[in-house]
């Protein structure tokens, strides 16, 4: 494998590199050549003249390419202009997979290059896509819904004015579609790495209304509210070069993905790239030098160890705007272990433990070999400090870093302690209210039975009045805990309302598996034998339980339904205690 990356301003430039010695002589060599071509410019006519020229150049080409927002040449950021990369692969075939489509056919194009792909069993598959005329997220979650056994990675064309992405294949030019590359081969090899360099500097938040790419409110008020009121972000032609440094951060598989905003709806809803889950949760992020600089440090040694032959990047073009002269010393990072080509994306994609995530903001590496033999690692040059341009290195960006930590740490801190009660450690009352009137309304929109039990320990003054408030502080330690043990699915929420009270907030299949889970907390409460002489039902004690489950459709209001289960446990006491009632 060899790869040779150019940079041309005319055709005549192009023409000149396809006939000097190293292209010729490694062309000779070579079972296959992938030619990409990335281009600034939203020019088809440009790119149908460069297709002519290196398709004719040899019979082994394969040649794809897409428009960008930025071009990496040998590892140096470039704009507005055109690269050319020839990759010579010695033992290894590649197959394009080409598919044109509208919007609205992500589906089908899915299951259509799934198909293809499944007949050739590739080792890796990259991906070239039109974020701005398609669908991505669709496409990506419909081509990868099922087991596959080979690596992904890849990125969305750009547009430097985001109005307008082609795609190329061999000779075809088009504006909406996806186009795969498939590598084929016992000898290649590839070590994939991604990142993104932000960190979170927010209180989580919650999507409580999204469809598709849009997000319509954040914890039930519009989204765009939490960039005007902490960012002071307004919606104007600027939104989006504002909002850029200031992505939207989920946890996932131990890393965060982030989501840039594109725009602002008349609603206050925020439109993104990728799609938008209810009932994800966020954070506002900021840009970490530190993480950024740890990260390519990891990767650097590693892919050090690997020895690739070729590197391969795709980088977000939100980056290049928000680091400015500084995403230099990213892309220029890797450039003394192996030739580094790539381009700036709308969207970015890798495999992660079996998912294909639309990234935002990422970086991704991935390096290449076909070689099976040993090779001794390159020994990296030691790299002169330079305190002045470093700007990764500098104290004042370290104490950034730090800030952005300390901050994140103190919010999550403050934040832990707005919602918990002091005594039990479950979610207090103010946790309760926010999220109830929420969590009814997400799950009306899936039509789950939703249970609300309210739980009241039995005889409680009683019990204060005779061991002493100490005691009873440790009793109601011990029920919380025993909730907490036993109420620890995703959907479970346990609560003191307050008092002796206490709440659980859960779904379930139908009203007997709900009434069974409600009787388990109950025997488990009196199975802990805290001692109470003073109980008239029993030795130790035990709690009454009112539980409301409705199928969530037929929920008109969280007063109403509050209230149902508040007399449902009246009843529980007046019957008789230590008992359920359900609605």
């Amino acid at each position: 494998m060899h790869q040779i990356t150019v940079s041309i301003k005319n055709l005549k430039d192009l023409r000149g590199i396809l006939s000097n010695d190293e292209v010729l002589t490694h062309s000779e060599r070579s079972q296959s050549i992938l030619a990409m071509v990335y281009t600034a410019y939203i020019d088809k006519s440009l790119l149908e003249s460069i297709s002519q020229i290196i398709l004719g150049f040899s019979a082994k080409v394969t040649l794809v390419g897409a428009t960008t927002t930025g071009e990496i040449d040998n590892g140096k950021t470039i704009t507005r202009s055109t690269t050319i990369t020839l990759l010579f692969l010695e033992a290894t075939s590649v197959v394009p997979i080409t598919i044109k489509s509208e919007l609205g056919d992500e589906e089908e194009m899915a299951m259509s290059l799934r198909h293809q792909v499944l007949k050739i069993s590739p080792k890796a598959v990259m991906l070239l896509t039109t974020p701005l005329s398609s669908d991505v997220s669709v496409l990506i979650q419909n081509f990868t819904k099922e087991s596959f056994a080979f690596e992904v990675f890849g990125g969305g064309a750009g547009d430097y004015a985001h109005e307008c992405t082609l795609l190329l294949s061999g000779t075809e030019v088009f504006t909406s579609g996806v186009v795969a590359i498939c590598f084929i081969g016992s000898s290649f090899q590839l070590k994939k790495h991604t990142f993104v360099g932000w960190s979170p500097m927010s209180k989580e938040m919650t999507a409580t209304r999204a469809q598709g790419n849009t997000l319509f409110t954040i914890d039930d008020k519009p989204a765009f509210d939490i960039y005007t009121k902490y960012l002071n972000i307004k919606d104007d032609s600027e939104f989006f070069a504002n909002a850029i440094g200031f992505p939207l951060l989920t946890k996932t598989k131990g890393d965060y993905l982030a989501k840039v905003p594109v725009s602002v709806g008349s609603d206050g809803s925020l439109a993104f790239i990728s799609s938008v889950r209810e009932g994800e949760t966020f954070r506002l992020g900021f840009f970490n030098p530190e993480i950024i600089k740890s990260n390519l440090q990891d990767i650097k040694s590693s892919l050090n160890a690997f020895t690739p032959e070729a590197i391969f990047l795709f980088t977000c073009g939100c980056r290049r705007f928000a680091l400015a002269d500084d995403i230099q010393l990213e892309t220029q990072y890797l450039a003394d272990i192996a030739p580094v080509s790539g381009f700036y994306t709308i969207g970015e994609f890798c495999d992660i433990q079996g998912e294909v995530p639309q990234m935002n903001l990422a970086f991704i590496a991935v390096g290449m070999k076909e070689s099976i033999t040993f090779k001794p690692h390159k020994a990296l040059p030691e790299r002169k400090k330079k305190i002045s341009s470093d700007k990764f290195l500098t104290s004042h960006m370290t104490v950034v870093g730090r800030l952005l930590y300390f901050i994140n740490v103190l919010n999550e801190e403050l934040e832990q302690q707005a919602i918990t009660d002091g005594l039990t450690h479950l979610y207090n009352r103010r946790h309760f209210d926010a999220i109830f009137s929420a969590t009814i309304r997400i799950a009306k929109r899936h039509n789950k039975l939703l249970c609300f039990l309210m739980m009241d320990v039995d005889y409680f003054k009683q019990y204060n009045d005779y061991y002493g408030h100490q005691a009873g502080d440790k009793a109601l330690i011990k029920v919380a805990h025993c909730l907490k043990k036993n109420a620890q699915r995703a959907d479970d929420y346990c609560f003191r309302l307050g008092g002796e009270e206490f709440g659980v907030l859960y779904k379930a299949e139908n009203k007997d598996h709900a009434l069974s889970f409600a009787n388990m907390l109950r025997k488990s409460i009196e199975n802990m034998h805290i001692e109470h002489e003073k109980s008239e039902i029993s030795s130790f004690i035990t709690v009454s339980i009112g539980l409301a489950c409705k199928e969530t459709n037929t929920i008109s209001n969280e007063s109403d339904y509050y209230k149902e289960a508040d007399d449902l446990l009246y009843q529980a006491k007046k019957s008789g205690r230590n008992r359920v009632k359900i609605n």
